[in-house]
């Protein structure tokens, strides 16, 4: 009698996992998307993937054939502007020139500390640690 209490008990457990609530049927797809993707050497999802709706563009947008007109910016973002220039939030450092600043000012001097011009502000992470790789890219 004990063993087939013991065999109903194992039975049960055994018909717990496989039901788990948690699976989906859509898994055993999802994994097999994931798998076929890897094999084939693609990095993407195939079109009609789920997450390419995470990144649809909302628009053919194009960049502007001129510089927008400042008198069309809204009020509510130059009220915006002005309130964050007038707190010194935004720095008065005139733009470089292929690197060279207006007026003498120093790129590695604390005003600006441009790393372009190998520069390493406080707090900044510039060397990786031995047997490590950084990687960053300014897009």
């Amino acid at each position: 009698m004990a063993f087939s209490t013991i065999g109903i008990l194992v039975l049960a457990l055994l018909a717990g996992v496989h039901g788990h609530p948690l699976a989906s049927p859509h898994d055993a797809e999802r994994r097999a998307g994931l798998l076929l993707s890897a094999r084939d050497g693609s990095w993407s999802q195939p079109e009609g993937h789920p997450v390419h709706k995470l990144f649809a563009r909302q628009a053919n947008l194009t960049y502007p054939a001129s510089n927008p007109d400042p008198n069309a910016m809204p009020d509510a973002w130059k009220q915006a502007l002005q309130k964050i220039k007038d707190a010194g939030l935004i720095p008065n450092i005139p733009p470089s020139k292929e690197g060279v600043y207006p007026n003498g000012l120093n790129p590695n001097g604390p005003e600006i500390c441009s790393s372009t011009a190998q520069c390493h502000g406080e707090g900044d992470i510039w060397d990786a640690p031995d047997g490590m790789l950084g990687v960053s890219f300014d897009d």
